[in-house]
């Protein structure tokens, strides 16, 4: 039996357990402190993001195309482990969680009709033509090169000071370029515990979304009620996917189930293209991509002053955010199944593929939603005014075609792709708790049912014992607030990935 290192393992556990505890006592204490710690670290450190961001989107750019690209993760002569198709099925789902497809309606929707505010900075109309390009030109921005190259750089800092330099595959091991050995190992504990809270955070947060948007789906086209009980139901189902395959490990679990997901991705997409308003969909998603470019420079470094509070700190910034709550220790996963890759073909996999992927699933679903929106086929404003944003997507699977297939498989994509994205960064979390660190020492199985049940039983009661409303914000600031625990250590990782290529030797 694998040791455990307590130091880590107890400590994240202290401050997860006591989290769930506080949702089921005081659920609207626990959203009311995760806020302000929100509120005040955005609007605080939005302009840090914001250059990091930008920073981490250029190191995949140069890496990509410098000859920095020939290096191969573990020498010379490392052979990898998995045929890329696997690779890239498990990069991808490793990465996409529930959010994506949650927001992949209604995002759009909210930018196109200005529900927010989002619009009022740029002088856009509501519901035009331009409004249209704009809302999918923005989804480019804060969904696919800029978050990917937060993952990218993360792993490609740990898979080369881990096959490369020989070094632990661990997050500490980051550190070891600007502090040295003995100081990053000092601070190895530290860094491991706040990784593993932050990311079992995250892990809840967005638990808590899927199974918000499973119960409102189920109620508005089957006519079932939100009850108690079908939560709880909801909960244990995701708990028991994703649980299961992060049990049976990477190669009978994570890839079998990546593989099967990237299949129901495809066949939907293509589904939805061909029956859809394909040139619609053509037209806007290319135009929306000049969009993009041309205002490149101001997105990038727009703090809010021109864009305001609404679109760049509770949309964009608060995407950098997620997406780094989850950098770290996801970084873990996709370094080890980048063994034996160059890092022209790790950028590849894990920065321009599932970028490409991002922009043609929003450009599919974002441009049918605005189309059906323009046509008058189904109104999304008050359902996202009214209701909130995880409806709107029940109201888009109402009006698909194929209604009978398409739905059940709508229903099993969001259970799978949870689960893809839980399963990986679960058996990461747990090999940060054991002495024998890597994912090919697999922590135990108890140790990886603690943390997947502990992520389960947070999101289940921040629904449960708060309102409705209450209980998805203090999920939403969950996320968030995971991401600010571990901002620090994301920069540190971010100037020891320069230092590594460019200024030490290493060619």
């Amino acid at each position: 039996m694998k040791k455990i290192k307590k130091r880590v393992f107890i400590p994240a556990l202290a401050v997860v357990g006591g989290a769930a505890i506080l949702g089921c006592i005081r659920g609207d204490l626990l959203s009311g402190n995760l806020e302000n710690l929100f509120n005040i670290s955005l609007d605080k450190l939005g302009w840090l993001y914001q250059i990091i961001t930008a920073i981490t989107f250029v190191l995949c750019i140069i890496l990509s195309f410098s000859k920095k690209g020939r290096i191969r993760i573990g020498g010379e002569n490392a052979q990898a482990h998995y045929s890329f198709k696997s690779w890239f099925a498990m990069s991808l789902t490793g990465g996409i969680a529930v959010g994506t497809i949650t927001y992949g309606v209604s995002l759009p929707m909210i930018y196109f009709k200005n529900i927010f505010g989002e619009l009022d900075g740029f002088g856009v109309a509501a519901g035009s033509e331009e409004a249209a390009v704009f809302a999918l030109g923005r989804i480019i921005h804060e969904w696919s090169f800029f978050p990917y190259s937060i993952a990218a750089v993360s792993a490609l800092c740990i898979a080369y000071m881990c096959y490369n330099m020989k070094k632990p595959l661990s997050i500490s091991s980051c550190l070891i370029p600007l502090l040295g050995d003995k100081k990053a190992g000092k601070l190895a504990t530290v860094v491991d515990v706040l990784a593993v809270i932050a990311l079992v955070l995250g892990l809840s947060g967005s638990l808590g979304g899927g199974i918000v948007l499973i119960a409102s789906g189920l109620k508005l086209i089957y006519g079932i009620e939100t009850t108690q009980t079908i939560l709880i139901i909801i909960t244990m189902l995701f708990a028991f996917v994703f649980i299961f395959s992060s049990i049976r490990g990477i190669k009978k679990g994570v890839r079998v189930f990546a593989n099967i997901n990237t299949y129901i991705f495809y066949l939907l997409l293509f589904i939805l293209f061909i029956c859809g308003p394909t040139l619609f969909i053509l037209n806007h998603t290319t135009t929306a991509f000049g969009y993009w470019l041309q205002n490149l420079p101001l997105w990038t470094f727009d703090t809010g002053i021109l864009g305001g509070e609404t679109l760049v700190k509770w949309w964009t910034i608060m995407t950098w955010n997620f997406w780094i709550v989850y950098a770290p220790v996801t970084g873990i996963f996709l370094a080890n199944i980048s063994y034996g890759r160059t890092i022209r073909e790790f950028m590849i996999v894990n920065f321009f593929m599932p970028s490409l992927f991002a922009i043609i699933w929003f450009g599919v679903w974002g441009g049918t939603a605005i189309n059906w929106q323009m046509e008058g086929v189904v109104d999304f404003v008050p359902i996202i005014q009214q209701v909130g944003p995880l409806r709107a997507l029940s109201a888009f699977f109402n009006n698909l075609p194929f209604t009978k297939v398409m739905i059940p498989l709508m229903f099993g994509l969001l259970i799978l792709s949870f689960a893809t994205s839980a399963d990986s960064n679960i058996i990461a979390v747990s090999s940060l708790c054991i002495k024998d660190e890597g994912l090919e020492n697999e922590a135990p199985i108890w140790v990886k049912l603690t943390w997947g049940l502990l992520c389960s039983i947070i999101a289940c009661t921040m629904i449960l014992f708060t309102k409705e409303q209450e209980g998805l914000l203090a999920i939403k600031y969950m996320g968030s607030v995971g991401g600010i625990i571990v901002f620090g250590v994301f920069i540190l990782m971010v100037i020891s990935t320069i230092k590594i290529f460019f200024i030490d030797k290493n060619d």
